[in-house]
């Protein structure tokens, strides 16, 4: 059996590993806590992908415990071991005042050690491992002071250069898991959907970089972190 099949698995292994399309510079992840203070491009790229396909203001990732990041020349494996959750894509209309609350879940991710250095908070690693439920966010400009106690450290939330009111309304995109309100999002559940897509985000990746052939990797800078 093993020989019989074995052309198979090396065509399939052929079709993993063709390059798609190439981007102007590598996205590799870093540390952990170091992604989570400064952004990462690979979020950014996600997010630059569901604002594409959503037609929504605003995006928001989460990224796997273990990603791979994507090579110059992007393959069909870097895009299934980057974003390897069978989520589909969701649109929300969603305040001012629940985004906020969201961000601040986000927030809670960051915390001190006993020498009063900046590290990951117990909650996002017992008892289990969770680096999936802190989202990184595009279409805003967000600080964060974490000097603030937890659930008031967000201190500036703008959309195209000016302050969010709490009432001002936005089309918020994200997958259907983090839609249900899990990792502690339950200000999500009170929201209202606009549209679902059936499609698999990782096949929306694929198909935005076949689209292009060539992109020119996005720079903006989301977040500033104080501590």
């Amino acid at each position: 059996l093993y020989e019989k099949y074995m052309f198979y698995e090396n065509k399939v292994q052929d079709w993993l590993n063709q390059p798609i399309g190439t981007l102007s510079r590598a996205l590799l992840p870093a540390d952990k806590l170091d992604m989570a203070y400064n952004g990462t491009p690979i979020a950014d790229f996600i997010n630059r992908v569901q604002l594409y396909f959503s037609g929504a203001q605003v995006s928001a990732v989460g990224l796997a415990n273990d990603i791979v990041g994507f090579k110059e020349k992007v393959s069909t494996r870097d895009i299934i071991a980057t974003y390897p959750f069978p989520n589909t894509l969701v649109v929300f209309n969603i305040s001012g005042k629940n985004l906020k609350l969201a961000m601040e879940r986000s927030a809670e991710y960051f915390a001190y050690d006993s020498d009063g250095k900046l590290t990951i908070s117990d909650k996002f690693l017992s008892p289990k491992v969770e680096h999936y439920n802190y989202d990184y966010f595009a279409g805003i400009d967000v600080t964060m002071d974490i000097r603030n106690p937890v659930g008031s450290r967000v201190t500036s939330i703008r959309y195209q250069g000016e302050e969010l009111p709490e009432d001002r309304w936005l089309t918020l995109c994200m997958n259907n898991y983090r839609s249900s309100g899990t990792g502690g999002y339950e200000c999500f559940r009170s929201c209202e959907r606009v549209s679902q897509q059936q499609t698999e985000i990782s096949e929306l990746i694929m198909d935005y970089v076949l689209e292009r052939g060539s992109i020119v990797v996005d720079k903006t800078k989301w977040l500033t972190v104080l501590h």
